[in-house]
């Protein structure tokens, strides 16, 4: 056995010797053979457990009696794990594949190449994808799972789930057919939406302008041009019962179960409620007749027949006996009966005739100057017998207070 002893530190070497080691004994031990505590050691026959300072190796196992282990490799090199994994400055390297079965914490920035599996999950470059089920992402409670870009940490998207209620899943789908870039339609953006079809919409605020509704074809559209309103107004669609059409002002369309108030029609009218019928056959109380055909049939004689025109048909309201009917000019009007003993006097042309009170000693026959007079006892008007002119009345006559008789012809009482 020979001792050798370096700067503080003692050196045995044996050699198919037997050592003891005592407390305080060497720190560095190289042994090529022989049994320390009665364990047989060396190259072909291994400790059954070897403790140096506070690591332990038992069988395939390495502990720590206190602290944490650390695996440091002489610089330039590095730690390798079953030739597969390679440790070097805080870099694992793994060529093949790397399985754990229990939880693992990573703290700070860790380099993993190739394809690494978590439980159902695979991280390959920049794609996780699940190896089984569905991929669910939960942020810890009270917190949203947040889309940053990698830029500016102040552009960032918040997915809060707070809204919905616990218990309750929610399946967000995306369509199919996306064609090139899209957008999400945000609650408060202003976006342009197209293609899309909206089942009971409710427009609390804003306004539709101009919008547009594709016909059969798409490059074809219908677009609804709103007129210069100035206030608020309600259109109400009624409530249908079966399919129907909005009516247009121009398109041609067939009117069913419609009342028209106050109508204007001011070309042509047509349709199987206009009867053009001369002779008005078919007696009907629910079409109209043209007026072509009102006309031939009153030229025809059809409008009146032979004493078919009564008192009834004639009346003009409030009809007395003693009423005269008469022109005005314009229409035929009721001159109510006179005072008894009142005569129908004309008024001579652009005149309506009006009962006038019978005066004595008026002219009855005659006209001018040559007449024959019926009167009372009474003469009361003013009378010139001309010259060459003869007059006469009957039984005796009184000339009224404020009247005179003048005669320069003849004038005989009989």
């Amino acid at each position: 056995m020979a001792k050798t002893t370096s700067a503080g530190t003692q050196t045995t070497l044996l050699t198919d010797e037997t050592f003891t080691a005592a407390p305080g004994a060497p720190v560095s031990i190289t042994i090529t053979g022989g049994t320390i505590d009665g364990v047989s050691a060396g190259v072909t026959t291994p400790f059954t457990k070897l403790c140096v300072d506070n690591l332990c190796i038992d069988g395939s196992i390495i502990s720590s009696v206190t602290g944490n282990i650390y695996l440091t490799p002489i610089a330039g090199s590095n730690i390798t794990l079953d030739g597969a994994t390679t440790i070097d400055g805080g870099v694992v390297v793994n060529s093949g594949t790397f399985t754990n079965t229990g939880d693992v914490t990573v703290t700070g920035t860790q380099t993993i190449t190739g394809d690494l599996k978590v439980d159902n999950l695979s991280l390959n470059g920049n794609t996780i994808s699940s190896l089984s089920g569905d991929i669910q992402l939960k942020a810890f409670s009270g917190s949203n799972l947040t889309l940053q870009d990698d830029q500016s940490a102040t552009k960032e998207v918040s997915l809060d789930m707070s809204i919905v209620p616990q218990g309750t899943d929610r399946k967000w789908r995306f369509p199919t057919g996306l064609s090139g870039t899209e957008h999400f339609v945000g609650e408060t953006e202003n976006q342009t939406l197209k293609h899309k079809i909206l089942h009971r919409p409710v427009i609390e605020q804003g306004f539709l302008k101009l919008p547009q509704v594709s016909g059969l074809f798409p490059k074809n559209h219908y677009q609804i041009q709103p007129s210069d309103i100035t206030g608020d107004r309600v259109a109400k669609l009624p409530k249908l019962t079966s399919n129907d059409e909005f009516v247009f002002s121009k398109h041609t369309q067939t009117l069913t179960n419609k009342t028209l108030t106050s109508p204007v029609l001011n070309t042509s009218v047509t349709g199987t409620g206009i009867k053009d019928e001369d002779n008005m056959a078919s007696d009907s109380a629910t079409h109209l007749a043209t007026q072509q055909s009102i006309k031939a049939y009153v030229d025809a004689g059809g409008g009146v027949a032979d004493n078919s025109v009564t008192g009834a048909k004639i009346a003009m309201g409030s009809d007395a006996q003693g009423d005269i009917l008469y022109y005005n000019g314009t229409d035929y009007a009721r001159l109510g009966f006179g005072t008894s003993g009142y005569f129908l006097k004309t008024q001579g042309t652009g005149a309506n005739p009006v009962w006038a009170e019978s005066t004595g000693g008026g002219p009855s026959y005659g006209s001018g100057d040559e007449w024959v007079r019926y009167n009372s006892n009474q003469i009361n008007e003013n009378i010139t017998v001309a010259v060459g002119k003869n007059a006469s009345s009957v039984g005796p006559i009184t000339v009224g207070s404020s009247y005179s008789v003048t005669v320069n012809g003849v004038y005989t009482v009989i």
